[in-house]
């Protein structure tokens, strides 16, 4: 179920996505905010699968589940790495992008593990 929930954002993010960039006319094409949506989307669904079955084991230090949000934050250091390596000034806006979509996802995952201890 929460993937479903996973994928509805996902599609709402980019739908939303393209929507604003086209609306603002901005140099933004539509390959590259599909290929950040989905790469933003696999890292979260992969750190959410990493963290199920982390937890099921029984003894896992809070440090482990931190480093997973570390290895995240690397990953998407590392795609980052070819547009900051070659940075032009109109690549802003593809940066801004990306981390506008990163908090967004970041934000719903915050709110999907904040419900699941509630229950």
């Amino acid at each position: 179920m929460i993937r479903s929930k996973k994928i509805t954002l996902s599609l709402a993010v980019l739908i939303i996505n393209l929507s604003l960039i086209k609306l603002n006319k901005l140099q933004v094409s539509t390959i590259e905010i599909i290929v950040i949506n989905v790469f933003l989307f696999s890292l979260f669904l992969f750190s959410d699968v990493l963290q199920k079955r982390l937890i099921k084991i029984k003894k896992v230090a809070s440090t482990v589940l931190l480093s997973i949000n570390f290895l995240r934050s690397l990953m998407c250091l590392l795609f980052l790495l070819p547009i900051i390596l070659n940075y032009q000034k109109s690549d802003n806006i593809y940066i801004y992008n990306f981390f506008i979509c990163y908090f967004f996802y970041l934000f719903y995952d915050l709110i999907l593990q904040s419900k699941k201890q509630i229950k």
